[in-house]
């Protein structure tokens, strides 16, 4: 399946697939969650910043999904927005063009 823009003699690339674009911001929240919730407080014990976490009460991994659950939801809702907003100027070009092609009354005059 090509794609041909309109003012390009060579093929696109095929939009990408909704799943592999989920797959992606999952894995991005997985590594960012990971990241906040073990590596920096790790690096913090063995500053000694921090004191070690008690292996009954260790509070990372619900720190872990609890970010992981935010940050997959906020991408969704920039994701959102920012559909929102293209849709949106889109309107605004095509509103744009659209009124270019009619005739204005001073040219139906003449």
């Amino acid at each position: 399946m090509e794609i041909m823009l309109e003012d390009e003699d060579q093929p696109g690339l095929p939009p990408p697939r909704t799943v592999t674009v989920l797959i992606f911001l999952a894995a991005f929240a997985v590594v960012l969650a990971w990241l906040s919730c073990y590596a920096v407080p790790n690096a913090l014990i063995a500053a000694d910043v921090l004191k070690p976490f008690d292996k009954a009460v260790d509070p990372r991994p619900r720190w872990m999904g609890m970010a992981f659950i935010i940050i997959f939801g906020v991408s969704f809702l920039l994701a959102g927005l920012f559909r929102w907003m293209s849709k949106r100027q889109l309107r605004q070009i095509d509103s744009t063009a659209d009124a270019e092609d009619r005739p204005s009354s001073v040219e139906t005059i003449m």
